[in-house]
């Protein structure tokens, strides 16, 4: 929260929303539409990034905790040898966090149309 409000604040500061309020357009278009959608690209960012963390936290708390889960089977894995479950397990994290990176990219896009992934290089 204070990543989004510290974004938005310098955002509320600049010179296209000032252009935006100059130009007749009501507070609510040139906050929703226009510093809302740039103040949560760090937000996003942020999101995607920090789920990794929380899926290498999910062994540590599930085996202080004693919860079953995939940070457990991990380390149960580990402890009795099993290579095919531990690969599993292991691809099962990494896509889970290559997915939220996928989602992050396409947020992206929606949050900023200028922002694009396709074709030609300009």
């Amino acid at each position: 929260m204070r990543l989004t409000r510290t974004e938005m604040v310098d955002i509320l500061k600049s010179d296209y929303i000032r252009t935006a309020r100059l130009k007749g357009l009501d507070e609510k278009t040139v906050v929703l539409k226009h510093a809302v959608r740039n103040g949560l690209m760090p937000t996003v960012t942020l999101l995607a990034m920090s789920l990794g963390s929380l899926m290498g936290g999910i062994v540590v708390v599930e085996e202080v905790f004693a919860y079953p889960g995939l940070g457990r089977l991990i380390v149960d894995s580990v402890t009795h040898r099993d290579v095919p479950v531990l690969q599993a397990s292991i691809l099962l994290v990494a896509f889970v966090y290559t997915f939220a990176n996928l989602a992050a990219d396409i947020v992206y896009t929606y949050l900023n149309p200028r922002i694009s992934y396709g074709g030609s290089a300009r």
